[in-house]
């Protein structure tokens, strides 16, 4: 595990990164900067953002770096993941984020998570793959994860 100190629009950010998926996500977020094009939306955004796929949170926080008072919403279904997302919200003590764990997907209910040897390809089985890990988890459908977040507009959906 690699621990990075970032500091980024005023914000002093301790990141730890598990593994080639972290550093690649990472980079491609902070070095990079391949989200820059949503950076105006993000700044203004007053309706909630939405972060399917959230990882372990690296957008989350450049997005809460951009703008200190607007909503965002992690979804994530990996549990790893969610442990990485969660560290990061507490040590971070970010505010204003809620990691709703989860998969986004046609209906809600359960379903079955492939996860893959890195962090970040997972994706949900579709019942006839052979898969040699398949994790449970918690479906939603976005109607569905935005009713049950009392959410009736979002400025910024992130997938």
């Amino acid at each position: 595990m690699t621990e990075v100190e970032l500091k980024i629009n005023d914000c002093n950010w301790h990141v730890q990164l598990r593994d080639e998926a972290d550093i690649s996500v990472f980079n491609e977020i902070f070095k990079l900067h391949e989200y820059r094009i949503a950076d105006e939306v993000i700044e203004q955004a007053v309706h909630p953002i939405v972060d399917v796929g959230a990882h372990a949170g690296f957008f989350s926080m450049h997005a809460r770096s951009l703008n200190k008072k607007v909503k965002i919403l992690a979804v994530e279904p990996e549990p790893e993941n969610i442990k990485a997302l969660e560290q990061h919200v507490r040590d971070n003590n970010i505010s204003g984020v809620t990691v709703v764990k989860a998969a986004l997907g046609l209906s809600s209910g359960s379903g079955k998570l492939i996860v893959t040897p890195d962090s970040h390809n997972h994706r949900l089985a579709l019942g006839f793959e052979d898969h040699e890990t398949l994790v449970p988890v918690t479906v939603l459908s976005f109607a569905d994860l935005l009713a049950q977040q009392k959410i009736t507009n979002v400025s910024l959906l992130k997938m």
